[in-house]
């Protein structure tokens, strides 16, 4: 039988936005991760929990789990409600920190795409002053890096969710859809035991991860800043407001004739402070709506899939070379090839010099 991937959230797209994998799909994933039995229904989960796991989260080996714990279960013993800041889902997130568990796993396919690959090469990759045709196509393994974060977000609220993004092992180069695709990808599981170097592997990525984890928070994070900069302007607004009648006001005071001339003197000095004072109170007010966000890694998992390694000749002018792509069997599509300069996916090809594969941006400042 196919096997379920395991830890690991699916719903994660191109650089587009992506949402929060649900707490209840988590904890089954972690559940099942350490060896339980779950029946998923309609309410929830009804879980068998191996005693290890059962001592280390303080919680019974038969529970039932729910998104939204019914008003008839409120108080049933063994019951549990799996929300965000829920107690169970926060000491699941804690032993998923802690351990940060690596897994390896071989994929194995029924069938491989074997041909029809130039009508695929011109659907997907567009390429710039070059021509771009297929030499050999071999079959081949290709390793990829799935990466699960954790982000906090703090401001005058706080948001929490969890990322993940799929890369080459290769180049680091980012692969589009392949977290998301390959839990219903048609393939079988083969899990193993990390091989040497796997985590030094992983720690070769971080510059990469740093790049695409930015990117990603700037779409899944914008309805949060977008909320936190309304409260910020309406909060300004107030007090500008509260600064415009407190001077108005202070003014008027100055035509009492009975107002001694020091009184006057200092409610003169008072006015001539306000526009100080309500400068520092609307910068305080940004430091308290600022965005801080804080990532950490919660889970990776290597896979080692069947792939076609593409040869394609690349021709300008009297010019030619060779550009090595991978047909991934899980996204059902070519991996875009990593830019020379910056590392970054490229699915619109510019050339350099040598004939290597550039982004835009990359090929303006070699040209320059």
């Amino acid at each position: 039988m196919r096997s379920d991937p395991g830890l690991f959230p699916s719903r994660f797209s191109g650089l587009q936005p992506v949402q929060d994998v649900e707490p209840l799909d988590f904890g089954r994933r972690f559940l099942q991760f350490h060896g339980a039995a779950v029946e998923k229904d309609q309410a929830g989960l009804e879980v068998l929990i191996p005693e290890e796991i059962s001592d280390q989260l303080g919680i019974p080996e038969h529970i039932r789990i729910f998104q939204d714990k019914p008003e008839t279960e409120e108080n049933e013993p063994g019951s549990f409600v799996l929300t965000y800041g829920a107690p169970l889902l926060e000491k699941m997130l804690a032993d998923t920190l802690q351990k940060k568990p690596l897994v390896f796993c071989d994929l194995r396919f029924d069938y491989i795409k074997s041909a029809g690959f130039e009508r695929l090469l011109g659907d997907q990759l567009a390429f710039y002053g070059a021509v771009a045709s297929i030499e050999t196509v071999a079959a081949t393994r290709t390793r990829y890096v799935l990466l699960t974060y954790r982000y906090t977000a703090q401001s005058d609220e706080q948001k929490e969710g969890l990322l993940s993004m799929a890369l080459n092992a290769e180049t680091g180069a980012f692969v589009p859809d392949m977290a998301g695709m390959l839990e219903n990808a048609g393939c079988w599981f083969e899990y193993k035991t990390p091989p040497e170097g796997s985590q030094e592997l992983i720690a070769s990525l971080q510059t990469h991860v740093e790049r695409y984890a930015g990117k990603m928070l700037e779409h899944q994070l914008e309805p949060f800043r977008r909320s936190m900069s309304r409260r910020f302007q309406r909060d300004v607004d107030n007090l500008k407001d509260y600064y415009r009648s407190l001077e108005q006001e202070m003014r008027n005071n100055l035509e009492n004739p009975n107002l001694s001339d020091k009184a006057r003197q200092d409610r003169q000095a008072k006015i001539e402070s306000l526009p100080a004072e309500q400068t520092g109170k609307i910068e305080d007010l940004h430091k308290k709506y600022t965005v801080r966000v804080r990532l950490r890694p919660a889970a990776a998992m290597l896979v080692n899939s069947p792939s076609r390694k593409i040869v394609c000749r690349m021709s300008r002018g009297k010019s030619t070379g060779q550009l090595f792509l991978i047909y991934n069997p899980v996204t059902r599509s070519i991996d875009p090839p990593a830019c020379s300069g910056c590392g970054k996916p490229v699915s619109h090809v510019h050339l350099n010099a040598d004939l290597a594969s550039e982004c835009l941006e990359c090929h303006k400042q070699d040209s320059s």
